[in-house]
């Protein structure tokens, strides 16, 4: 769901969670205008397209193991005990509802440490998901693809009312799409074709997507795409004459110290966990839900490495990475905002609540088809709860 326009110019049964408390590096915020909140970030319930009224359950959460760092358990009550204690009931029943292998949630309130819990598996039945282990998020990589954007715009490289024909005359309707309709979602451009990423190059990718007939006229409907933030990604490369995952790394990863966050396929940072895929459909009335014994993964699935679409979702990232990232991202506007990622073995969502200064990051090592629908939605409860624990 979009929010607005630019502005001009768990644990699972039997499973032990591991916590940690970190601090959250003292840095500079990123200059940002309030723009980017309106354009691609999604309001938390927004990210629910259609949760399930399961996702609201109240039945009692299983019992946790005590954690080994009582600071951490401190630092992490303010979003995981009562009053929140029905959205961590309801998460983690759906967690064990979906047969989630394994989950990493983080959380930072105010000037606090990122607090972290892991629960299940990275490797399953052997090795143990670690708070600090990485993830492949997806569509959350999108975030930084606008950030730096809007930075370029800030510093004049581009500007927000910029054509496409600035870099790209070739494409349909090139004089009449702008780059503030490109981080909209509002090009009017076709998608990509899915079975080029991860073997051809970032034009090969464009190519493609300019050979299609476009889908609508530009700036008139909103329709998500992929595409959009390919070009984005291409575009920052051309205005700047920097490489894109140059350009990110100095400014935002390097900035921030997110020692967990790289783009897949330059071997900057730890691997990602395994990823798995339940094969069946995890939505209201699946073949999945509520049948966690036959619908448990025993293998893992090969996420694709985002060759040519690096921009609109090859980033890998830990929970504390996400926590620090989309806090400094988010000015303090609105409610909660956030964006959600989902790429074959993993999904997950960030968000932050201004009202309740708090930064809250799950990443699932799991995508069965239409699990996402419902799992953002598990938010929806938090931020009241969240915004009187804040007074």
């Amino acid at each position: 769901m979009i929010v607005g326009p630019l502005p001009a110019r768990p644990q699972t049964a039997g499973r032990a969670e591991r916590n940690d408390m970190t601090p959250r590096p003292n840095r500079p915020r990123i200059a940002l205008v309030a723009g980017i909140v309106a354009t691609v970030l999604l309001s938390v319930g927004g990210c629910s397209a259609s949760g399930s009224p399961g996702a609201t359950s109240t039945a009692p959460a299983p019992s946790p193991t005590a954690s080994a760092d009582p600071g951490a358990d401190a630092a992490f009550a303010a979003v995981m005990s009562a009053p929140v204690s029905t959205w961590r009931s309801s998460y983690l029943t759906s967690s064990m509802t979906f047969a989630v292998p394994g989950t990493v949630v983080a959380a930072s309130v105010g000037t606090g440490p990122v607090a972290r819990v892991a629960s299940g598996d990275a490797t399953l039945g052997s090795i143990p998901l670690a708070v600090d282990d990485t993830f492949h998020i997806g569509s959350m990589t999108k975030l930084f693809t606008a950030a730096l954007i809007m930075q370029l715009d800030q510093e004049g490289v581009l500007s927000l009312d910029d054509t496409l024909s600035r870099w790209y005359p070739e494409a349909p309707n090139a004089s009449a799409i702008t780059v503030r309709m490109l981080l909209q979602h509002e090009s009017g451009l076709a998608e990509l074709d899915f079975d080029l990423v991860g073997t051809a190059t970032t034009q090969a990718v464009i190519d493609n997507v300019f050979a299609e007939p476009p889908v609508s006229a530009p700036g008139t409907a909103y329709a998500y795409l992929n595409a959009g933030y390919i070009i984005l990604g291409s575009i920052a490369e051309k205005a700047a004459n920097i490489p894109y995952g140059e350009q990110v790394e100095t400014r935002f990863i390097d900035q921030l110290g997110l020692t967990g966050t790289y783009l897949d396929g330059f071997g900057k940072g730890p691997a990602a966990v395994d990823g798995f895929d339940l094969g069946c459909a995890a939505g209201t009335g699946g073949d999945c839900l509520g049948k966690p014994s036959t619908a448990t993964p025993t293998s893992p699935t090969p996420s694709p490495q985002w060759t040519g679409a690096f921009s609109a979702g090859g980033m890998v990232s830990s929970a504390r990475d996400q926590a620090v990232w989309i806090r400094d991202l988010v000015p303090g506007v609105g409610t909660c905002l956030g964006h959600a990622g989902e790429i074959p073995g993993s999904n997950g969502i960030a968000a932050y609540c201004p009202d309740a200064d708090l930064a809250i990051v799950i990443l699932n090592d799991l995508l069965p088809a239409g699990l996402t629908p419902g799992y953002p939605g598990l938010l929806e409860l938090a931020p009241p709860a969240l915004k009187a624990l804040a007074g």
